[in-house]
């Protein structure tokens, strides 16, 4: 087989669909199926007319080709079943503003307050002679009782 048979053979493997996958030859077609769902025609008859022409694809095979062809030639895949007509960032529409949920805040209770108590000192000084100091045991006791 000579270079011109076999670059002949290759071109016609390339463009006969015997021998391609649904996706390459989907790929092929896609300018036409993306131009068709721009202009609004429902994904499920564009459908109808690829199967009428070979490629015997259910609704959610075809949902996945198309987002992997558009992942693969780098456009942001559409979750939507159609492609929404291209417009001009100036002429978006400004997202609506939501207004903040009001949080539940429990109604205020009543604390007891505590007596402060008079020995606490958080001075260096005073807990260097605390530390240093020895406890008067009998004091303790008679505290220990009015708290009771």
């Amino acid at each position: 087989m000579s270079q011109n048979q076999l670059t002949a053979r290759l071109k016609e493997l390339a463009t006969s669909n015997a021998k391609r996958s649904k996706t390459a030859r989907l790929r092929d077609a896609m300018p036409d199926v993306e131009n068709t769902l721009a202009a609004g025609v429902k994904i499920e008859t564009v459908l109808e007319a690829l199967n009428e022409n070979g490629f015997n694809l259910s609704l959610g095979s075809f949902k996945t080709m198309l987002y992997r062809l558009r992942l693969e030639r780098g456009g942001k895949p559409q979750v939507t079943t159609t492609v929404a007509p291209t417009v001009e960032p100036e002429a978006k529409a400004k997202p609506a503003q939501q207004k903040p949920r009001p949080t539940y805040q429990p109604p205020p209770q009543e604390v007891e307050e505590e007596e402060p108590d008079n020995q606490t000192s958080t001075n260096p000084a005073d807990l260097d002679k605390i530390i240093g100091s020895t406890p008067d045991l009998d004091a303790l006791a008679k505290a220990a009782k009015k708290r009771k």
